[in-house]
């Protein structure tokens, strides 16, 4: 069986859209509600929880033997 690339790419594509719209609407409707708290009054906004962001994008793996995990890949694809 076959697969397409866009049979992988386009739910893939279709969630970060569906998140950008979601955050773009949060934002907007934020925004409005400060800007106007009169108009706005009976909308009780929640308050944000601060995440704590790292520093950088990296992530602490163990060390191990590249060449060992590869020849071991090698053999599972051979295998199926």
């Amino acid at each position: 069986m076959v697969f397409s690339k866009d049979e992988y790419v386009t739910p893939i594509v279709e969630e970060v859209n569906l998140d950008y719209a979601r955050t773009m609407n949060s934002m907007i409707f934020e925004e409005v509600t400060q800007s106007d708290p009169i108009s706005f009054a009976f909308i009780t906004l929640p308050i944000k929880q601060r995440r704590i962001i790292p520093s950088t994008g990296c992530v602490d793996v163990p060390e191990y033997s590249f060449n060992e995990v590869f020849d071991q890949f090698k053999v599972c694809l051979s295998i199926s």
